[in-house]
């Protein structure tokens, strides 16, 4: 898979519409995104445009979010993909700043075939800097994934069952760094690059997958724990541990500046518990 293009097509007005999820276990009825902030626990339901995703196609995804959180779950009970976003603010929005908020490509979400290469685009345009701060938290369902490019701010990234590369930034140039988790039961052996400048990285992966390891914090702990397979040529140092697991060449770096960064090898990776609570 090809590294995602970054820059999003789609310039048409996106409606907002409920769903009722007949096809997703654990939903229930979405209904509209109402002008009260944080007092809604609702989400709108966000069009993607072009081609359905059903899982029948290799597909990456590629978001970006300039100021909130990403949640990506990837399983085959999900019969297609959907992109789901939820607004937060500061300050009280009139029902018109509201409607004005939403005719602005609030989200977008594009499908995108190239070649062979399928990529799904999810972009949040609510920025920290607005008069008054809009955050986004963006959930999104895939039937299956084949490389993660996530480029977020100002809140946490998690990302559940997804195979192939993954490179996830939080903060840095672009605002407050989060939280990164990822956890996969999908054989990874493709580079993984996880990094935050504020918050901890934690990444647990499957006894069938390997890599050249180095994982990184400038500020706090740093661990690798498995009994599965061999790790050789272990270095240990201050702020850093570094190593190659199961004979794998493929890169495989986490790092925070301020936090904890840990790689952890489960039998069953997605199910388990890292003890961060967002």
């Amino acid at each position: 898979m090809t590294q995602p293009m970054r820059k999003l097509t789609v310039a048409a007005l996106l409606a907002f519409a409920p769903l009722v999820l007949g096809g997703c276990k654990g939903f229930s009825q979405i209904r509209e995104l109402r002008p009260d902030g944080l007092a809604t626990p609702f989400s709108d339901l966000i069009p993607i445009t072009g081609e359905v995703i059903d899982g029948s196609r290799r597909t990456a995804i590629d978001v970006e979010n300039l100021n909130g959180s990403v949640t990506i779950l990837v399983s085959d009970r999900y019969e297609q993909a959907m992109v789901y976003g939820r607004a937060h603010w500061r300050g009280g929005y009139s029902d018109d700043e509201w409607e004005e908020i939403r005719n602005e490509d609030w989200v977008v979400a594009d499908h995108v075939i190239e070649g062979d290469n399928a990529v799904l685009r999810v972009l949040s345009q609510a920025t920290p800097d607005a008069s008054k701060p809009v955050a986004t938290e963006l959930k999104i369902l895939m039937p299956s994934c084949d490389g993660v490019f996530v480029r977020n701010a100002g809140g946490y990234v998690t990302v559940v069952g997804a195979g192939g590369a993954h490179t996830i930034s939080s903060g840095f140039e672009i605002g407050t760094g989060g939280h990164i988790e990822v956890r996969t039961s999908r054989a990874i052996k493709d580079p993984i690059n996880l990094r935050t400048s504020e918050g901890d990285v934690n990444l647990v992966l499957a006894p069938n997958s390997g890599g050249t390891i180095i994982v990184q914090s400038d500020d706090g702990r740093v661990g690798f724990g498995s009994k599965y397979g061999r790790a050789t040529q272990v270095r240990v140092e201050v702020g850093q541990w570094s190593g190659v697991w199961n004979g794998q060449t493929n890169p495989i770096e986490l790092r925070t500046l301020k936090g904890s960064s840990r790689m952890r090898v489960e039998e069953k990776p997605e199910m388990f518990s890292t003890g961060r609570h967002w």
